[in-house]
């Protein structure tokens, strides 16, 4: 004897919507202003793409394993056609979940990635699970931040301990602003 499938509709659906962002951008600018004067002539896209219940309108809690951002950057066609350089898009499930500090820190990574190669826009891969400029200008304000933070003052302490046999009592030092 077969069973029998039925069919459930779900409750509420979830939609995803891309848009510009203009807070992204002012906040990109800020950055690239401050920060990222290879940047300055680059036309960039901040895209905003974010999961919300259909019923509630209200966003909802990030995949897990999602991205809090990625950096694109464009084509010889994307270039010519949509005129942009770099195509910065945000998690706005994540973005929801940060605070003013860790969403500049967020788009600093993002931008970090994007440099101007000979007139071409090229992407810089990771030189650990972030980058030394962001790890100096906002401390650990992400996990793997934290945890490489903490491996290197640990290696710092083992490395310390040996050279003259004591323990040393040794701080992590706070952000800087410059690199």
């Amino acid at each position: 004897m077969a069973k029998r499938v039925t069919w459930k509709e779900p409750k509420s659906k979830i939609f995803t919507q891309t848009l510009k962002d203009d807070l992204l951008a002012e906040i990109g600018e800020e950055l690239i202003e401050a920060r990222f004067a290879n940047l300055k002539d680059a036309k960039i896209d901040y895209l905003m793409k974010t999961r919300r219940n259909e019923a509630t309108d209200k966003t909802v809690e990030p995949r897990v394993g999602e991205a809090m951002g990625s950096a694109k950057a464009a084509s010889a066609l994307d270039r010519m056609l949509h005129h942009w350089d770099f195509r910065l898009l945000v998690s706005g499930n994540w973005w929801a979940k940060l605070n003013a500090q860790q969403r500049r820190a967020l788009l600093f990574h993002q931008l970090c990635h994007c440099f101007m190669a000979e007139g071409k826009p090229r992407l810089q891969r990771h030189e650990f699970d972030g980058f030394l400029s962001e790890l100096r200008h906002f401390g650990p304000w992400a996990s793997p931040l934290k945890e490489a933070q903490a491996a290197l003052l640990q290696q710092s302490l083992e490395f310390a301990e040996e050279a003259d046999g004591e323990k040393p009592a040794v701080e992590p030092e706070p952000a800087t602003l410059g690199v």
